[in-house]
């Protein structure tokens, strides 16, 4: 059993087959929030940016989250990657998400083949190291998508490290390729 922040998951692997029932963290599910209605004023979402570039294009929406308090917001982003991969998109991400100030990452435990455990340690510059264990999962759904969601994970078996500061993810992607581009 892995104990995530905001709660316990302990399903058996024939439930693990689609997103809505395994993507959940703090009662939020991806499905839910990516059929919100951005121009619907109930959700509160505002266009925080958008880009247009040769290579790239999308929207980026914020919203405050009503499970978690004042002060944390969730993002949400389409974004179309132009002549990118499936595939490739996954390679880069296969040992948790890269960073330019990482100092250490290392693979902590592989569950299955779509899903390790990750410690990653960053340098912060003039402040305290920043760290994180993480839960990285990929699963092929029935429609041909894929779910990707890296989130932290907590316990025993993840102490905090003297010197550091420890700091929480949840990030959830479904990937569908759609020609030569990746819609994300």
């Amino acid at each position: 059993m892995i104990k995530f922040k905001g709660g316990i998951q302990d399903q058996a692997p024939e439930d693990r087959s689609k997103m809505s029932d395994d993507f959940k963290v703090s009662g939020l599910n991806f499905d839910t929030i990516a059929a919100e209605p951005l121009d619907d004023p109930a959700y509160k979402w505002q266009k925080v940016c958008s880009f247009d570039k040769p290579d790239h294009k999308g929207e980026v929406w914020a919203r405050p989250r009503t499970d978690r308090g004042v002060g944390v917001s969730l993002i949400r982003m389409n974004m179309v990657m132009k002549n990118v991969k499936k595939e490739w998109h996954l390679d880069v991400l296969k040992d948790g998400p890269p960073m330019k100030n990482m100092k250490e990452r290392k693979v902590i435990e592989e569950i299955s083949e779509n899903e390790k455990i990750i410690y990653v340690k960053m340098n912060m510059g003039m402040m305290s190291d920043r760290d994180q264990y993480i839960n990285k999962k990929t699963i092929e759904n029935d429609d041909g998508t894929t779910s990707l969601s890296i989130q932290s994970v907590e316990g025993d078996k993840y102490p905090v490290n003297p010197g550091t500061v420890r700091i929480e993810m949840y990030k959830s992607q479904k990937l569908k390729q759609v020609g030569d581009d990746l819609h994300v």
